[in-house]
């Protein structure tokens, strides 16, 4: 009898969360197509493993508790899952969008939109779910393969570059290149509540795209202050090695970085 619950509860949780690498990827082949670079983008995205491995599975196991706890007929059942689904796809945008504040809120339509392709997620999920609740073991080999598969994107470095020439120095870095799509990191030694100032300049010779952010040590954005188009000064909270990230789409041209440390 317990080895049964057990097994019953291993199928069940692998399902789910079978259901939730499932909808990930799906959402990553719609939005990036086959462009493994954007794989890793979305995949190293905090944002996304919180909805999809944290929030998409715990509410529907919530959902399905609800829905066991409130017994009754076939119509109350169905009308009750529709509603738990809508409620799912709308909740997270009502709290991103701020929902929830009194007045007139101008994210009504952002909620609105994105609620309604969240319920529709929410049916994909449970589609999902109902197709892999009766394929044990393959369902464990699904779940653990997807879930293996973004943590090895969300640490992998898809970075390509053609002809890439650079020059660094004491306060300055410069690179050339024919193609630049990824991110090149240029590490800077910060002692705490020292100050880093540093520009960003571009001379980009095609119509490919560009920016920069600065990352501390645990790879989390650093605020900037005094920013501009063109850079910014951070504040270094603790003595570590900190990143000027610059970033290249499709990008030919050169760019050109110098920094100072206050």
């Amino acid at each position: 009898m317990a080895q049964s619950f057990w097994k019953k509860s291993f199928t069940y949780l692998s399902a789910k969360l079978a259901a939730s690498g499932g909808l990930f990827l799906l959402f990553v082949l719609v939005t990036s197509g086959l462009d493994l670079y954007r794989w890793a983008e979305a995949a190293s995205f905090l944002f996304f493993w919180i909805l999809f491995y944290g929030y998409a599975f715990c509410f529907s196991i919530t959902g399905d508790a609800v829905l066991l706890i409130t017994r009754g007929s076939e119509g109350w059942f169905v009308l009750l899952k529709v509603m738990l689904h809508i409620i799912g796809g709308v909740l997270p945008f009502m709290v991103l969008g701020g929902g929830f504040t009194a007045g007139e809120n101008e994210s009504w339509p952002f909620i609105l939109f994105f609620g309604f392709l969240g319920a529709i997620c929410a049916v994909i999920y449970d589609a999902i779910f109902f197709f892999m609740r009766s394929k044990f073991p393959y369902t464990a080999i699904v779940a653990v393969t997807l879930l293996l598969l973004f943590i090895i994107l969300s640490k992998a470095d898809m970075t390509v570059t053609r002809d890439w020439k650079e020059t660094q120095m004491d306060g300055s870095y410069e690179a050339s290149f024919d193609y630049f799509r990824g991110k090149k990191a240029i590490k800077v030694e910060l002692e705490q509540d020292q100050s880093l100032r540093f520009s960003v300049d571009w001379s980009p010779e095609n119509s490919g795209g560009y920016g920069h952010h600065v990352l501390d040590k645990h790879d989390k954005l650093v605020p900037q202050y005094d920013t501009n188009e063109h850079g910014g000064t951070i504040r270094a909270e603790q003595a570590a090695p900190y990143r000027i990230v610059v970033t290249g789409d499709k990008l030919k041209g050169a760019v050109s970085v110098h920094w100072s440390v206050e």
